[in-house]
């Protein structure tokens, strides 16, 4: 933070999918633009401002725990764009942190421009939020193709950039092997990756691969191997799509993966094992009521993806869900066949990349 050089990007995020979106961003532009951003395992060669994991959090109590970290994230964020005013803000999904952030930076006169990447789901739930967009927001980079709609008569200016796995959900058939997906924080993987070993039935012999959401998280994974009871392989994050392109089936935390999942075309069992008190904070604080949990679900108007989660997650119920999904092939065949017809509707060509709205806004 010691450089005072004029700034033209300031990209922030607070998740892997996140920083995987940074990273694009940096390669298609870094060379022709300066670029400050947070610290995450992939961003080299630019100028960082903290740590990601500043802003690591998981459910609501795990905030209540860190907030004083937030609040301290929040302000040297603050303190670095209000000091160097970059020529636009960039804000890749977070939407809790960011919203609140940019809320704040307009009250404290920043005068460059903001792009938020990933609409907010206010068609699906908190509906209210589409205030504070459209109060600070210059630009929303929409991933699914009904979302710029939400904003015909702006602002924001609401541009349909696409989504970024779009490209690679041709099938290759199927083949003998599962896939999970126990998160992308070192907490996730230690909560979930044991609790989806157990929910595996013996008589699921298929080759497995865990797909380590980062990097990072691989030697986690290779230490928790020994105490697991079923035999597995690492599939390092580049990986991930050529399996999800022949996966009989998956397993997997409700998250950003689950679409991605879908657009490959694979039937999906989701799960998230929440403790007590975000379950509470959940049902009595927040009053998160929703039919569907899963995007996908969220999106078809119906539940594709089996989601388990809070009181809903009953070990012997997934267990048996889970051994269904792999003796029955028609039911995947059938679970295809709509997520063919789900992808139809949102694999749309944007006119735009998001590198190319951003170049076009500074």
């Amino acid at each position: 933070m010691a450089s005072r050089e004029p700034l033209d990007i300031c990209l922030l995020f607070g998740e892997k999918s996140g920083e995987l979106t940074a990273k694009r961003i940096i390669d298609a532009l870094g060379s022709r633009y300066r670029i400050a951003t947070l610290k995450g395992s992939t961003i080299e060669e630019v100028e960082t401002i903290l740590p990601v994991s500043a802003l690591s959090v998981m459910g609501g109590w795990d905030m209540v725990q860190k907030l004083p970290t937030l609040i301290r994230a929040r302000r040297t964020l603050e303190r670095f764009i209000l000091e160097r005013q970059p020529k636009i803000v960039v804000t890749i999904d977070f939407p809790d942190f960011h919203l609140g952030l940019v809320a704040s930076l307009r009250k404290k006169g920043f005068r460059g421009k903001i792009l938020h990447h990933v609409c907010p789901s206010i068609w699906a739930w908190r509906p209210k939020r589409k205030r504070t967009i459209v109060d600070n927001i210059d630009i929303l980079s929409c991933v699914l193709p009904f979302e710029p709609d939400l904003f015909q008569n702006g602002p924001p200016e609401a541009v349909f950039t696409g989504y970024p796995s779009s490209e690679s959900g041709d099938r290759t058939g199927e083949q003998n092997h599962m896939l999970l997906f126990p998160g992308s924080r070192e907490a996730e993987v230690l909560r979930l990756l044991p609790l989806f070993d157990r929910l595996l039935d013996p008589s699921i012999v298929i080759s497995k691969w865990i797909c380590a959401g980062d990097a990072t998280l691989i030697p986690l994974i290779e230490r928790l191997l020994p105490r697991l009871s079923h035999s597995y392989q690492i599939a390092p994050p580049e990986m991930r799509f050529n399996l999800m392109k022949s996966a009989k089936f998956a397993l997997a935390k409700l998250g950003t993966n689950n679409l991605e999942l879908a657009l490959h075309g694979v039937p999906t069992v989701t799960l998230y094992k929440l403790p007590w008190v975000d379950t509470f904070l959940a049902n009595h604080i927040f009053k998160i009521h929703l039919p569907h949990y899963s995007i996908v679900n969220i999106l078809a108007g119906r539940e594709l993806f089996p989601e388990f989660l809070g009181p809903l997650l009953k070990p012997k119920i997934v267990a048996e869900t889970l051994l269904r999904f792999d003796q029955d092939h028609d039911l995947r065949e059938w679970i295809r066949r709509d997520l063919a017809y789900l992808t139809q509707k949102l694999l749309v060509t944007p006119k735009i990349t998001l590198p190319e709205l951003i170049a076009q806004n500074i």
